[in-house]
């Protein structure tokens, strides 16, 4: 069916408009939006089952998934379904493990109605019953690497969500062309993984995924060149978990270090002159009360030394109150380059989320 789409064979109205709610969408538009996922999900994840083993567990370590050491026992499922009727993209499991794979172009996640959860909730449920006890993940495959597709759900629903956030995983499409661009010209795989591959790769040019504009190449600085050197430990200790921390699975130790770590990196880069003092408005000593809500007593001083240290800062920007974004201002020789976040805090879920590459 690659073929198919990319001469022509098989057309949908791609230019269709996705809103935030699907229910706002034309019927017809959402028709064609969820054919074209069908099909793009066959496609990759056909090539994926078919495929050296390798290549599928290349990509779930970039997901932050362990990885699947019997082939042969490895199941593939296109389509299954829940005991509620959900219907998952994909489902790869064996003895040892199940992942559950929800695929996305350009169509949302169902919000749900009064009388049905959302759509992650929903998966989140399947999982956890199918897998019998096992380790499961779910895993988003989307446009981007973003976390918004769960963690965007109804308030009636965050507790569930933080529950089960370690569990939860993102890959965008240009993440998979990149893993699958280094592989296919590995010498070592065999001729027909590597035909397999070509195609595969051929079809992702066709539908521009890993591509972007030379006056602006996102996604292709990692961390450690957007931060600078002095950022390595930074970079270990959040790439540890998988670049999203959940503050309420840490220990009060583990949430010591990371605040220690995060404030040291940025005096030290104060220290280097690599950033650039801004008049930051939100520098106040009275920090926003609903910043204190939910944080558990024991660690309530560590925390608030660490906001105090954040809002104090005159080399920081923070935007927002609630959910923010620490903001740093580098400079490049006398010229102050675009601000750049270096995480950002949800504080429904607790999560302070880094980003590997921009």
């Amino acid at each position: 069916m690659i073929l198919a789409e990319i001469k022509g064979k098989i057309v949908f109205d791609e230019d269709s408009t996705v809103e935030e709610d699907s229910a706002s969408m034309g019927s017809a538009a959402l028709r064609d939006l969820t054919r074209m996922e069908d099909l793009l999900t066959s496609n990759v994840f056909q090539i994926l089952k078919n495929a050296e083993p390798a290549l599928l567990n290349a990509l779930l370590e970039v997901a932050g998934i362990p990885s699947f050491t019997d082939k042969q026992k490895t199941k593939f499922e296109f389509w299954g379904r829940f005991d509620d009727e959900t219907e998952p993209d994909v489902m790869i499991e064996n003895e040892q493990m199940l992942v559950v794979i929800e695929v996305k172009y350009r169509s949302p996640f169902d919000k749900g109605t009064s009388k049905r959860a959302p759509q992650v909730i929903r998966e989140i449920r399947g999982a956890k019953q199918r897998a019998k006890g096992r380790p499961w993940y779910l895993l988003g495959v989307t446009m981007s690497n973003s976390l918004d597709w769960f963690l965007t759900v109804p308030n009636d629903y965050q507790e569930e969500i933080r529950e089960n956030l370690n569990q939860l995983r993102s890959l965008s499409w240009n993440k998979i062309h990149e893993v699958i661009s280094k592989y296919k010209d590995n010498l070592n795989i065999n001729p027909v993984t590597k035909n397999f591959l070509e195609d595969l790769f051929k079809y992702f040019e066709f539908k521009e995924f890993g591509f972007s504009s030379p006056e602006e190449p996102k996604g292709k600085r990692d961390f450690l060149s957007i931060f600078g050197d002095s950022s390595a430990q930074l970079f270990q200790l959040v790439k540890k978990y998988n670049f999203n921390i959940v503050l309420s699975k840490l220990t009060l130790e583990e949430k010591r270090q990371l605040y220690e770590v995060i404030q040291q990196y940025i005096i030290n880069s104060v220290d280097t002159q690599r950033l650039y003092k801004i008049d930051n408005t939100l520098s106040i000593d009275t920090i926003p009360v609903d910043l204190i809500f939910g944080v558990e007593d024991d660690e309530l001083e560590n925390w608030f030394r660490f906001i105090s240290f954040l809002y104090k800062n005159e080399y920081i920007c923070l935007n927002g109150k609630a959910d923010f974004s620490a903001k740093l201002f580098f400079l490049k020789g006398a010229i102050t380059k675009t601000p750049v976040s270096l995480f950002r805090y949800r504080k429904a879920q607790r999560v302070m989320e880094f980003q590997e590459r921009r």
